[in-house]
C-alpha cells in the first residue's frame, strides 16, 4: 500500500512537474514575445524620437531661416528709411534755397518795377522838353 501510495504521489508530483514545465514552456514563449514586441515598440520609439528630433531640427532651421529673413528685411527697411529720410531733408533744402531765390527774384522784380517807373518818369520828362524844344523853334 505505501508503495501504491507513493508511486500515486511520484505519479501527482511528475504531473505537476509535467504541467508546471508546460506552463513554463509557455510562460518563456509569451515572454520571448513580448520581448520582441517590446523590442518593436522601442524601434518605433527610438524612430518616433528621431522624426520628432528631425522636425524640431528642421522647425529652428526654419526659425532661424525666418529670423535670418526677418533681420534682412529690417536691415532693408532701415536702409530704405534712412534713404527716404535723406531724400526728404534733400527736398526740404531744395525748398528753402526755392523759398530764398524767390524772396531774391521779387526783390529784384520790385526794383525792375521802380526803376520802369523811374525810366517812364524821366521819359514823359523827356518828351515834354522835346515838345518845348519843337514848340520853341
Amino acid at each position: 500500500d505505501k508503495l501504491k501510495a507513493t508511486s500515486e504521489r511520484l505519479e501527482k508530483v511528475e504531473a505537476q512537474r509535467a504541467s508546471l514545465e508546460t506552463e513554463l514552456s509557455s510562460a518563456r514563449l509569451l515572454n520571448e514575445t513580448q520581448e520582441k514586441h517590446l523590442e518593436a515598440a522601442t524601434q518605433q520609439l527610438d524612430s518616433a524620437m528621431a522624426s520628432i528630433e528631425k522636425l524640431r531640427q528642421d522647425a529652428i532651421t526654419k526659425g532661424d531661416s525666418h529670423a535670418s529673413d526677418l533681420k534682412l528685411f529690417q536691415e532693408h527697411a532701415e536702409a530704405e528709411q534712412h534713404r527716404l529720410t535723406d531724400i526728404i531733408k534733400n527736398i526740404q533744402e531744395d525748398n528753402h534755397k526755392l523759398r530764398e531765390e524767390s524772396s531774391r527774384l521779387s526783390i529784384e522784380v520790385a526794383a525792375l518795377r521802380r526803376k520802369e517807373a523811374s525810366t517812364e518818369g524821366l521819359e514823359n520828362e523827356l518828351r515834354e522838353v522835346h515838345t518845348e524844344i519843337a514848340d520853341k523853334n
